[in-house]
């Protein structure tokens, strides 16, 4: 995660990978803290510039997600942006208006149930 923060996405890429490895060996293929390292891999695809890997990653974060957690978890909330966000880098700006849209009207409902929504990491 250091190394994301720190814009150094080459070093990052390996670590979550080996991150994402362990966490499915270790708790499955749908526990939440492999979904999160999945969906954190897409980022760092994303910001590395390798758009069409991070698109499948990150479709794929969202389809397990909403299947684990429902369709109004926050996390489910935090693919749809990172999705929205790699639509955008793409200049499908209809897809991606329709994802962030989908997480704003989710993230205003979690809000009214005084749910945390995901803030920008």
């Amino acid at each position: 995660f250091l190394y994301f923060m720190m814009n150094q996405y080459d070093q990052a890429a390996p670590a979550f990978e080996d991150v994402l490895t362990r966490w499915t060996r270790t708790l499955g293929e749908d526990h939440p803290f492999r979904l999160k390292a999945l969906n954190n891999l897409g980022r760092v695809q994303l910001k590395s510039g390798a758009l069409v890997e991070a698109e499948q990653t990150l479709l794929l974060a969202l389809t397990l997600r909403q299947a684990k957690l429902g369709a109004d978890h926050p996390d489910v909330i935090r693919s749809l942006i990172d999705l929205g966000g790699a639509y955008l880098k793409q200049d499908r700006l209809d897809e991606a208006m329709a994802m962030l849209k989908d997480a704003l009207a989710k993230a205003e409902r979690c809000s009214e149930s005084n749910i945390p929504i995901p803030s920008k990491r």
